[in-house]
C-alpha cells in the first residue's frame, strides 16, 4: 500500500493467473510499453535512449528527466532479449539445463554453473571432491576479478578517461585468457559440472585427495 510508482520490473505474463493490470492472458507484454514517470516544470526536458545504444551490453531503454545538467529521475526498461530460461528450466534437469545455466549471462558463466551444480548435488546428496571444490574456487575468482576490472574500465569509459579504460581491458583479457588455459573457453563454459570439475577428469588427481568421496551414481551421466 502507498507504493509511489507501482510498475512491473519484469515484462512477462502472470505466474499466478492474476494480473495486477487486468491484462488479457493472450495479450503480448512488450518491454518498455507502458507509462513512464515524468517530471513537469518549466525547462524540464525528457531524454530517451535505447534500446539500441552505443554499447556491448544488452539492449535497454532509458528515460531521463533533466533540468539543465541535473538529472531528476532515471527509469530503465529491460527485457528486450528475454529468452524464457526460467520456464525452460522448469521440470528439469534435462541435458540442456547446465547449458542454460552457463548462458544466463555471458560474463557470469562459472558462477551460474556453480550455483546450478550445487543445487543438483544437494538434491542428489552427493559429495564433491576437494579437488573439484578447489578448481571451482579458482575459476570463480578469475571470473570475479575479470568482471570487477571490466567494470572499473567501463566507469572510466563513461567519463571519457580512455587510458584507464584501455588498461583495464588489457588486464581483464589476461584473466579471461587464464580461464581459457584451464578449460579452453575464455568464459569458463564446460568447466563446472555436477560433483566434479572438467579438470578432475583431464588431470590425474593426487593420491587420497578424494578420500571419502562418494561416486555420484544418483546423477545421470549427461549432467
Amino acid at each position: 500500500m502507498g507504493h509511489p510508482w507501482l510498475k512491473p520490473v519484469r515484462y512477462h505474463g502472470s505466474q499466478t493467473g492474476r494480473d495486477a493490470w487486468d491484462r488479457p492472458k493472450d495479450q503480448p507484454i512488450l518491454p518498455a510499453v507502458g507509462d513512464f514517470y515524468r517530471v513537469e516544470g518549466e525547462e524540464v526536458h525528457e531524454v530517451a535512449v535505447g534500446p539500441v545504444h552505443a554499447g556491448i551490453i544488452e539492449p535497454g531503454h532509458f528515460r531521463f528527466q533533466c533540468y539543465g545538467e541535473h538529472v531528476f529521475h532515471l527509469e530503465i526498461a529491460l527485457g528486450f532479449q528475454h529468452r524464457g530460461i526460467e520456464n525452460a528450466l522448469a521440470g528439469g534437469p534435462t541435458p540442456r539445463s547446465i547449458h542454460y545455466a552457463e548462458t544466463l549471462a555471458g560474463d557470469t558463466t562459472i558462477a551460474h554453473a556453480t550455483s546450478y551444480c550445487q543445487l543438483i548435488e544437494a538434491l542428489a546428496r552427493c559429495q564433491k571432491s576437494a579437488r573439484a571444490q578447489m578448481l571451482r574456487g579458482i575459476a570463480l575468482e578469475f571470473e570475479r576479478l575479470a568482471n570487477h576490472i571490466g567494470d572499473l574500465g567501463a566507469l572510466a569509459t563513461d567519463i571519457g578517461f580512455l587510458p584507464t579504460s584501455s588498461f583495464c581491458g588489457r588486464i581483464r583479457g589476461d584473466l579471461l585468457n587464464m580461464t581459457a588455459e584451464l578449460c579452453g573457453s575464455r568464459f569458463g563454459r564446460g568447466l563446472v559440472r555436477p560433483a566434479e570439475s572438467v579438470l578432475t577428469w583431464m588431470t590425474p588427481a593426487p593420491p587420497n585427495c578424494c578420500a571419502g568421496w562418494k561416486a555420484p551414481n544418483a546423477i545421470p551421466q549427461w549432467l
